[in-house]
């Protein structure tokens, strides 16, 4: 699943393409990638400007501003690309492609005709429209804990006092920390020298400051490499990442550590595969 630098660079890819682009139609090609309440706001969505897209947690956000003759409205699309998700633009010619489950037919600031395709292999993936008054009622939206490259060190170690479980499992969890999947959590672990399975209620505030440290630094770095292309992610521009040449132990079981020549061991961590090095992650 795309974690926070994927979605992060496919926002930032399609927000120097298609930021201010005129929202002409929407083309629903499988109903079931929108929830009821989303249908009811399809044609709020027709004739808006695209005048926001960003990212919150792993979700990618459009932000729509009502373009009408009437009183102002801005509704937000949400698209959670989960395991295959997709959203490309094309050109206005191109036609839906096998796995393309929506697109809108836009017209940019520079007046050329394009299209958004949102594709998704395995039906995972989802798009939701909402009015920003009612995110609060997304029960989803409504959970999502704290941004990592947006907070202190404080502020991340005192997500976790109190709790209790495996740090791996803690940094997974989306109503704590948000962004991290299986990828970023490995690397991060590894390059602070915590033990995956280690009780979070051992670990020190020191530690837990070292963790957040490492973890921006590999985030944005990820970013800078624009994600990580395991299997199917890819950029706006359909272009693979590059940041998974640099990863240290993610997918490298039985690898030597790139610290200390020790093969990589591998575990299961609430229920995810789990890469480490038992001798420099000994916390």
């Amino acid at each position: 699943m795309p974690e926070l630098p994927e979605v992060e660079t496919i926002a930032r890819g399609l927000r120097s393409e298609l930021l201010n682009a005129q929202i002409v139609k929407v083309n629903i090609v499988d109903p079931k990638v929108l929830d009821e309440a989303s249908l009811k706001l399809v044609p709020l969505i027709e004739n808006t400007k695209i005048s926001g897209i960003y990212r919150r947690a792993k979700l990618l956000l459009l932000e729509l501003e009502n373009l009408q003759n009437q009183e102002p409205l801005t509704v937000m699309a949400g698209f959670h690309l989960k395991m295959t998700g997709r959203l490309l633009p094309v050109a206005f010619d191109e036609t839906p492609h096998k796995h393309t489950r929506l697109f809108f037919d836009l017209i940019t600031e520079n007046n050329e005709r394009k299209r958004l395709f949102f594709d998704d292999m395995r039906r995972f993936g989802y798009c939701k429209f909402v009015l920003p008054s009612e995110l609060h009622t997304w029960n989803f939206w409504h959970k999502l804990g704290l941004e990592p490259l947006e907070i202190t060190n404080k502020d991340f170690a005192s997500a976790f006092f109190g709790r209790k479980g495996k740090i791996k499992a803690l940094l997974l969890n989306q109503e704590i920390i948000v962004g991290i999947g299986n990828i970023y959590a490995d690397e991060s672990l590894f390059q602070a020298s915590i033990k995956p399975d280690t009780l979070v209620q051992n670990l020190t505030t020191a530690e837990l400051f070292t963790l957040h440290d490492v973890l921006v630094e590999i985030l944005k770095e990820a970013i800078k490499g624009c994600g990580s292309s395991i299997k199917d992610y890819r950029t706006a521009g359909g272009e693979p990442g590059a940041f998974q040449n640099k990863l240290q132990v993610y997918g490298k079981a039985g690898q030597p550590c790139p610290k200390c020549n020790t093969l990589l061991s591998s575990m299961k961590v609430g229920g995810r595969s789990t890469v480490y090095c038992c001798n420099c992650q000994t916390k």
